[in-house]
């Protein structure tokens, strides 16, 4: 549940940005406009705010004669409303059923700030007790600490659209926000439809940062020209780099809409051929696109032909030697010479200190008018369109096989040549082999390349196809791991679409790594000389579609040798929901081991403060990277893992700075050395580390491994971890069960003895040549047979 004493005073004066949330004339004008329309376009007689705040949208309704109420879960906001509507407006959770029915439920920027459960519980309450909502959730504002539910609105239409309401496709809902939405009952709305309007309000959005952005450039350029010329330096700066965000923002969206414009014509081309009639919603949505498609390429243009006047300008030309000499200054003196340079011509200036003053108030108020800087796009198409839908200016089209050939590079068939007096070599062919790429997968391909090529008397060659390989990488792991391997050994970048072939003896083993380099090798030589290393039930990677596809029908070749990653996921491809053909007859498993982690002791000194692990990749959606956060969020707020007893360690990559509860930075740990990465899991003492998927994913078995506590989740087949270490809590992944178990975890990572024990009876291999032999010896058998 959420914590509800952060929606505080202090979160309404500060934690809506620089202005406070209040009754001020700017907020009640902007609320009092919204009810004037919902007034006139949906004409409602008894009106439910969820998430009423300050009640200022139930006062509109009450003030023009429409009966209202109000619900909230901040006790400061629903003390503070209007005194003649506190009768109206009550302190409750939208977790609860409402006793009354409305005509109309408003529900503004609420459900985004609370749990995932909690909103779906949300939305069926609404529902029950309405058939019309006008909803608005932020689609992109995650660094407001208590969003914990950002989704985009295709998201929220889904939920809506469980409970029989669906987004009504003609109404113009942007009065209220960019991407707010009006829900009726009614019969379901085709999923292309639901695309296209989520499409399109993702757009409206876009233009409307843009055109913010356009009158933020518009009037640092009117500055600059009545400042002195260091001021027009930081003007160009912030103008270009405003524009290429723009123009890159605006380039995107027109590509993305031609897309879609294609997959609707197509989409409509084989309804006409089917004898489907399309609704006048459809065509309607269309236009709009179509519209703002025009709308962008006017803003883009219009942003050009300035940027192209003041460049050309006589003062731009003789202020630049001025602008290059700021431009090189540390940026603390350069600020400060513009505020000298401002002070200094304000003063020689007087006569224009009134029309400043002037542009100052016009520009605070156009800031204030709008507090959620709505913007208004028409939805009169004026966009020319053929009989086929499509727009009249498309480029010229590529040829179908050179778009089949281009979108299948990765795994088209792998450039060979046979040749005959190379000695035996055993390929590891993967995407990339350096520092950054040693955990887990990459590293456990090697250890298991050097294991067979020593098996086979062979060379061992790295082949990468991302980047080229790092050869120092290789002798890390096998130092690392124990492994013994003095063997010779070769590196080769082949690049995707590098037609240079790779020699390819009679002899020769390639070991795969993934399914598009499997598919790639399966295209070039003899399917019995490969054996693909599977570590991930690969077709969870997508959605269902062409990849997923491709990848299902690789993974169930017949005559492919798979060995997996650990029984778990051996057990899960062989007999689960949907199982790969023939498994138990040409696939192995094998357990991985863990040699570079020694088991602790009672007697190993402690420091004063205990370590937190948190697996943190949020650019990998199986680690469960949000939920992970929402799980510290929620315990740290509940007191767990305090900064006077606790050091808290993220490891990832692209992790943006944060604060956690209480104030507290975390200790971010990205592209560590492998052996840096095992010294730092032996200080660990507990962990959360999340893997929605099948198998166990090693981060927990290296940090049981080491001796600590690690809390993880459950998924299908993996329902406990137990089979491996005590010290092992794997839960599903609720965010309560999840915090339940990091309470649990706390405690036994107070009991260093209970600890301790529980790593020396666990089942964790720690050698990797007796997990792997078994697995060696029956591919060389298949491979012989």
């Amino acid at each position: 549940m959420r914590n509800t004493d952060q929606f505080d005073e202090e979160y309404y004066k500060s934690g809506f940005g620089p202005d406070a949330y209040e009754r001020t004339a700017p907020w009640l004008s902007f609320y009092a406009n919204i009810v004037d329309e919902i007034i006139r376009s949906l004409q409602p007689r008894r009106v439910l705010d969820a998430g009423c705040a300050l009640g200022m949208v139930v006062e509109a309704f009450w003030d023009r004669g429409i009966e209202a109420e109000g619900v909230d879960i901040s006790e400061y906001a629903i003390a503070n409303v209007r005194a003649d509507m506190r009768e109206h407006c009550q302190v409750a959770s939208l977790t609860k059923p409402f006793e009354s029915r409305y005509d109309l439920v408003v529900c503004i920027e609420v459900l985004e700030h609370m749990p995932a459960e909690e909103a779906a519980i949300a939305i069926k309450n609404i529902t029950a007790s309405t058939d019309t909502v006008l909803f608005s959730s932020s689609p992109r504002d995650f660094e407001e600490v208590t969003h914990v539910n950002v989704r985009p609105p295709l998201s929220w239409m889904k939920l809506f659209g469980q409970h029989g309401l669906w987004p009504d496709l003609i109404y113009d809902a942007s009065y209220l926000t960019p991407h707010a939405v009006l829900f009726r009952r009614g019969e379901a709305v085709p999923e292309d439809a639901l695309i296209l309007m989520s499409e399109q309000l993702r757009l409206r959005f876009l233009l409307g940062e843009a055109r913010q952005a356009k009158l933020e450039a518009a009037a640092q350029v009117t500055r600059s020209r009545d400042e002195a010329h260091l001021a027009q330096q930081q003007a160009q700066t912030a103008f270009d780099r405003e524009l290429e965000r723009t123009q890159t923002a605006l380039d995107q969206t027109l590509q993305k809409m031609r897309m879609r414009e294609q997959e609707l014509a197509a989409a409509l081309e084989k309804a006409a051929r089917e004898g489907i009639t399309h609704t006048q919603e459809t065509m309607k949505l269309r236009g709009i696109a179509a519209d703002a498609r025009q709308q962008a390429a006017i803003e883009i243009e219009g942003m050009r032909t300035r940027v192209a006047a003041i460049e050309s300008s006589t003062f731009w030309r003789a202020s630049k030697p001025a602008r290059a000499f700021a431009a090189n200054l540390p940026t603390p003196i350069r600020r400060r010479l513009l505020r000298l340079a401002r002070a200094g011509y304000w003063a020689a200036t007087p006569h224009r200190i009134p029309a400043r003053i002037a542009f100052l108030r016009e520009q605070k108020n156009n800031q204030t008018q709008s507090p959620l800087n709505l913007i208004d796009l028409p939805y009169q198409s004026t966009a020319i369109v053929n009989t086929t839908g499509l727009a009249a200016n498309i480029p010229p089209a590529a040829s179908t096989r050179s778009m089949i050939r281009e979108h299948c590079a990765n795994w088209g068939p792998l450039p060979v040549f046979k040749d005959r007096s190379s000695a035996p070599t055993l390929t590891v062919l993967t995407d990339s082999v350096d520092a950054n790429h040693l955990f887990g997968g990459v590293g456990t391909a090697l250890i298991v390349g050097a294991l067979a090529a020593r098996r086979l008397n062979a060379r061992l060659r790295l082949v990468t196809r991302h980047a080229a390989p790092d050869p120092a990488a290789l002798g890390e792991i096998i130092r690392a791991h124990g492994i013994k391997f003095d063997g010779p050994t070769d590196f080769v970048h082949m690049p995707v679409g590098d037609d240079t072939p790779l020699p390819i003896g009679s002899e020769d083993t390639i070991l795969t790594t993934s399914w598009w380099g499997t598919r790639a090798a399966l295209g070039a030589i003899d399917p019995a000389r490969i054996l693909y290393l599977l570590q991930e039930d690969e077709r969870m990677f997508y959605p269902f579609g062409d990849s997923r596809l491709r990848c299902a029908e690789t993974l169930s070749d017949p005559n492919l040798h798979v060995l997996i990653n650990t029984r778990m996921l051996f057990d899960h491809l062989a007999d689960g929901p949907d199982c790969l053909p023939l498994l138990r007859k040409r696939g192995y498993w094998f357990e991985p081991a863990f040699p570079a982690f020694s088991k602790p002791s009672v007697a190993k000194p402690r420091p004063e403060k205990k370590n937190f692990f948190f697996y943190a990749r949020p650019n990998n959606d199986r680690n469960l990277y949000w939920r992970g956060l929402e799980v510290i969020d929620k315990v740290m707020r509940e007191g767990l893992l305090p900064a006077s007893e606790w050091n808290i360690h993220f490891v990832g990559r692209e992790l943006p700075d944060m604060e956690l509860p209480g104030g507290v930075r975390p200790q971010v740990w990205a592209k560590l050395p492998w052996s840096k990465y095992a010294e730092l899991m032996s200080e660990m003492d507990l962990g959360l580390s999340l893997m929605d998927t099948p198998h166990p994913s090693y981060p927990p078995l290296d940090l049981a491994a080491s001796g600590a506590v690690v809390v993880t989740n459950t998924h299908g087949p993996k329902t406990s971890m137990e089979q491996w270490s005590r010290n092992i809590l794997a839960v599903p992944s609720s965010v309560i069960a999840l915090a339940e178990a990091l309470h649990q975890g706390a405690k036994l990572a107070e009991d260093m003895q209970q600890r301790v024990d529980n790593c020396a009876a666990d089942n964790i291999a720690r050698d990797w040549e007796a997990t792997l032999t078994p697995a060696l010896d029956w591919f060389l058998a298949k491979r012989n047979s």
